[in-house]
C-alpha cells in the first residue's frame, strides 16, 4: 500500500513507485545513485515508462543564471 500522501488512484504514479520498489528490491541498498538511475531507466524502459535521463536545469551562481544540459 503506498503512503497516504501518494495519489493512490493514478496508475503511473503506481507503475513508478512500483518500478523504484523493484529496483531496490533487486539491487539492494548502499549503491551509488547513478547505478540505481541506470536500474531505473531499465525498469521504466521495460514497463513502457516514457522518461529521459537527460534534462535542462537552471545553476545559479553569484548572481548570474546558467541554464545547463543534464545527461
Amino acid at each position: 500500500m503506498l503512503h497516504k500522501d501518494f495519489l493512490e488512484d493514478d496508475p503511473v504514479t503506481r507503475e513508478i513507485i512500483g518500478a523504484a520498489i523493484e529496483v531496490h528490491k533487486l539491487m539492494g541498498p548502499g549503491l551509488l545513485e547513478s547505478i540505481y538511475e541506470e536500474c531505473l531507466c531499465r525498469e521504466f524502459n521495460l514497463r513502457k515508462i516514457e522518461s529521459s535521463d537527460k534534462y535542462l536545469f537552471p545553476l545559479k551562481y553569484k548572481g548570474k543564471t546558467y541554464i545547463r544540459f543534464q545527461d
